[in-house]
């Protein structure tokens, strides 16, 4: 590896490590289906763990970058006999905000299944306008604050630790878990 200086913008350089021409660079090992659901299975049964469950599943079902499953408002969920459609208002790789629609099926095991997770989390949450995944305060009073894309990140790597797995090797999004599951073409594959 060579080490190169650039201009991070301040008038300051920072080093730069890049790989040799024809090596490949050092990729994350992925969370595969066997630690998603070690994650799940420890989640605690309390508004938090609900909530949490159904934003890994469905984040994960529906291959969704941290910000686009922040950004979803139950006005954007459709429940149906399939499963649920979500409307994507906006994402990076729709930059004229035209929107598109995403299907996600119901899971074939009940623990893992995306839309019974967000099923549960609404009824327990009660939440009936306004942001999907939202706060919950120390108390476990739920806030009317969205969750942030660094908070989705938190409760990413907390699963990780109660499932006595290594965070540092868990992928940036839920979108890249999903690029390299093996059986994501498969209708209810959670």
């Amino acid at each position: 590896r060579s080490k190169k200086k650039i201009c991070a913008g301040d008038g300051f350089y920072k080093p730069v490590v890049s790989t040799k021409k024809g090596s490949a660079p050092n990729h994350k090992k992925p969370f595969l289906m066997d630690e998603i659901k070690k994650m799940v299975e420890e989640f605690p049964s309390t508004l938090i763990g609900q909530r949490d469950r159904a934003l890994l599943l469905v984040g994960f079902a529906g291959a969704f970058r941290r910000s686009e499953l922040v950004a979803l408002n139950l006005e954007d969920i459709d429940f149906n006999k399939g499963g649920l459609i979500v409307t994507m208002r906006r994402s990076k790789t729709d930059q004229k905000g035209e929107g598109y629609k995403k299907g996600i099926p119901y899971g074939s095991n009940v623990s893992t299944c995306p839309v019974r997770a967000l099923q549960n989390w609404l009824e327990q949450s009660k939440i009936n306008s306004g942001a999907l995944f939202r706060s919950i305060n120390k108390s476990g009073v739920l806030q009317e604050s969205r969750l942030s894309d660094r908070d989705v990140a938190r409760i990413l790597k907390r699963a990780a630790y109660r499932a006595g797995l290594n965070p540092d090797g868990l992928l940036r999004t839920l979108l890249e878990i999903w690029l390299c599951y093996p059986g994501r073409h498969q209708p209810g594959a959670l």
